[in-house]
């Protein structure tokens, strides 16, 4: 319970989704897919590019407006799980600790979780839970069926 009252009192965000797991995906290839299917679902809305050292900004399709950057954490990739660090964006506070993005298979339980752990959006509460939070339940639901087709295949 306090950990709930910490994230509230910071403004922060934990999102945490199960989903189908494409059967021998590893953590890095859900990863992958997700960047990519962003970028072909919402393409000319939102554009996905990674640099040299694994860095990855979201952008506004052609405005290269950054929404989000995620920064690789030390030790972040393996089979089961890849991590990144929320650096920046015009959507996210900086704050320390930075709030992390995380996939994680769970081979017992055929599935992959996708979580979002101390995010600072810079939106005001409010109107952070009527937009983006929704935004980002929508988008996540949407992945979680395009990796159930996926596994099907």
């Amino acid at each position: 319970m306090a950990d709930k009252q910490a994230i509230k009192r910071d403004r922060r965000v934990r999102s945490v989704q199960r989903m189908a797991w494409p059967a021998g995906w590893t953590a890095a290839r859900v990863t992958r897919e997700y960047g990519t299917w962003l970028s072909q679902r919402y393409r000319g809305l939102l554009a996905v590019e990674t640099d040299s050292v694994g860095v990855v900004r979201f952008l506004i399709g052609g405005l290269k407006l950054c929404l989000l950057e995620l920064t690789p954490t030390p030790f972040s990739e393996d089979a089961e799980r890849c991590a990144f660090y929320i650096t920046g964006g015009c959507l996210s506070r900086t704050v320390d600790p930075p709030g992390r993005l995380e996939f994680r298979i769970v081979e017992s339980r055929d599935c992959v979780v996708a979580s979002i752990h101390g995010f600072a959006p810079t939106l005001p509460w409010w109107l952070y839970a009527c937009t983006q939070a929704r935004a980002h339940l929508l988008v996540m639901r949407a992945f979680g069926r395009h990796l159930k087709r996926s596994s099907s295949k």
